[in-house]
């Protein structure tokens, strides 16, 4: 890919997106990938590392399997990637990856942390992982862990095959995977991309980010941020949160759940609402696997067109 003045983006499926930076640099968020069994990848037959044009850094919201479980593979081929993720799950990750502290450049980041990187400036902000409901289709899969409040000792996801307690098990998946990071991004040009995931309704920490005027804002379209159902969203709640961040433009993340219809709908709906206010803000709705070029139209507003 070649060099290019603009920002450039593309989603390979799930919470995993790859940034281009003008200056060839590439940032990774989330690598998933490999045998996902999800709608929109890239190629599930590939690793994450095999469908990137390269990985300069890796942005990982929280350690679950489905954004993180390709990070080894890709740090193997770019050995040279900072890896940057939340403190409070940074010795949980090391242990269940396997690596070597004293050779690893993952770098952990606590709330309201700052980086002063060679191609960006990042914030980091304490986040707030989504709420499973009761009747989610996931509890089908490990009810006593979600739904009964069992205490994590006595819960099978965390024995070992011999059926023993693993400590481990149990600190990489409720330690570290809850840890949750939100990030903003300041590029050399002034440019600023703000990645938020979590629970609108449960994020208590709104305060944080009202008002901050991104560039770009990557928002996390979990079932509970469109009203619960996914076959009938309800994008209210949503659109006065962007409102009140004030973007640009916006783009979801962690879409992969919405059948492609109703992920138009969501796009549909969002917009009518924003443009009622005349704000500039506009929602887009990218295909995945295919590259994005972010532009400056003018100083309120921002156009996403695909390359």
């Amino acid at each position: 890919m070649e060099k290019s003045n603009q920002l450039r983006f593309r989603w390979h499926g799930g919470a995993f997106y790859e940034f281009l930076l003008p200056n060839g640099k590439i940032i990774v968020t989330d690598p998933f990938q490999y045998h996902a069994g999800r709608r929109y990848l890239t190629d599930g037959e590939k690793q994450a590392c095999d469908v990137v044009e390269g990985c300069d850094y890796i942005l990982l919201t929280h350690t679950h399997f489905d954004h993180a479980r390709d990070l080894p593979e890709m740090v193997r081929k770019f050995p040279e990637s900072i890896v940057i993720v939340a403190d409070d799950g940074y010795a949980s990750l090391m242990m269940e990856q396997g690596y070597n502290p004293l050779r690893s450049r993952i770098q952990p980041v606590g709330d309201r942390d700052r980086l002063e990187l060679p191609d960006f400036r990042l914030e980091a902000f304490r986040g707030k992982h989504t709420i499973i409901g009761l009747h989610d289709p996931a509890l089908q899969k490990v009810p006593e862990v979600l739904a009964q409040g069992i205490p994590f000792r006595e819960q099978k996801l965390y024995r070992d095959k011999e059926g023993a307690f693993d400590l481990l098990k149990g600190l990489y998946d409720v330690e570290a995977g809850m840890a949750f990071r939100n990030y903003k991004l300041t590029f050399p040009g002034g440019e600023t991309v703000l990645i938020w995931g979590g629970e609108i309704a449960m994020d208590f920490r709104k305060h944080c980010y009202y008002g901050m005027k991104p560039d770009l804002l990557f928002i996390q379209l979990a079932a509970t941020n469109v009203g619960g159902d996914r076959d009938h969203p309800q994008v209210e709640a949503m659109t006065d949160f962007i409102r009140q961040i004030a973007p640009k433009a916006v783009v979801p993340m962690h879409q992969e759940n919405f059948e492609w219809e109703l992920l138009e709908k969501i796009a549909s709906d969002c917009n009518q609402l924003l443009q009622q206010e005349r704000n500039g803000i506009r929602y887009y709705n990218p295909e995945s696997s295919i590259w994005y070029t972010v532009r400056a139209t003018s100083q309120n507003t921002m156009e996403i067109n695909r390359d």
